[in-house]
C-alpha cells in the first residue's frame, strides 16, 4: 500500500483537489449572482407596476368618484337623452410589458397585483359596454343601473389599488 501512495504524485493530488474546490466556488458564484440578478428584478419590477398603479389611484379619490357620478345619474334622471361620456381606459401599460415574468414577485404583492389589473380589466370591458349602440337602445333605468355599477367598480379599483401599494411597500 505504501509503494502504492508513494507512486502517485503529490502535485496531481493537490491540483485535482484544486480543480475540485474551484468548480464548487465557481457555481456557488454563479448561484449568488443569478439570485442577485433575480433580487434587482423584482425590485424593479415592483417599482415599476408601483409608479403604475400610484399614477392611477393618485387620478381618483372617492369624494370626486361619489360627486362625479351623482351629478351624472342626476343629468341621466332629468334628461333622457343624456348619457356620460366615458372615455376608454389603458392603465396597464407596464403590467402588461411585464406580465410574462411577474411569478417573480412575492406571493402576497403578487396577489394584490393581480386582482387590481383583474379589476381594471373588468372596468375597461365595461366601458365597452357603455360605449356601445346597445347600450343607448336600453332602458334609461338599465343605463343608469350600468353607470351606477362603472362608478362603484372604479371605486374598487382605487381601493384595490391602495391595497396593493400598501403590499408592495411591505414587502
Amino acid at each position: 500500500m505504501q509503494n502504492m501512495l508513494a507512486q502517485i504524485p503529490i502535485g496531481a493530488v493537490i491540483g485535482a483537489c484544486v480543480v475540485i474546490l474551484g468548480w464548487f466556488f465557481n457555481t456557488w458564484r454563479e448561484r449568488e449572482y443569478r439570485r442577485r440578478l433575480r433580487r434587482e428584478k423584482t425590485r424593479d419590477y415592483q417599482e415599476t407596476l408601483y409608479a403604475e398603479i400610484r399614477a392611477y389611484v393618485a387620478a381618483l379619490s372617492h369624494d370626486s368618484l361619489d360627486e362625479y357620478g351623482a351629478a351624472s345619474v342626476a343629468n341621466m334622471h332629468a334628461d333622457a337623452d343624456f348619457i356620460p361620456f366615458i372615455p376608454l381606459e389603458s392603465n396597464d401599460t407596464v403590467f402588461q410589458s411585464l406580465v410574462k415574468d411577474i411569478h417573480i414577485l412575492p406571493r402576497q404583492c403578487l396577489d394584490s397585483i393581480v386582482l387590481y389589473y383583474s379589476q381594471l380589466r373588468a372596468i375597461e370591458l365595461l366601458i365597452s359596454d357603455l360605449r356601445s349602440d346597445t347600450f343607448d337602445t336600453l332602458a334609461k333605468s338599465r343605463q343608469i343601473a350600468m353607470y351606477q355599477d362603472y362608478i362603484e367598480m372604479k371605486k374598487e379599483a382605487l381601493n384595490m389599488g391602495n391595497s396593493a401599494l400598501r403590499m408592495m411597500e411591505n414587502t
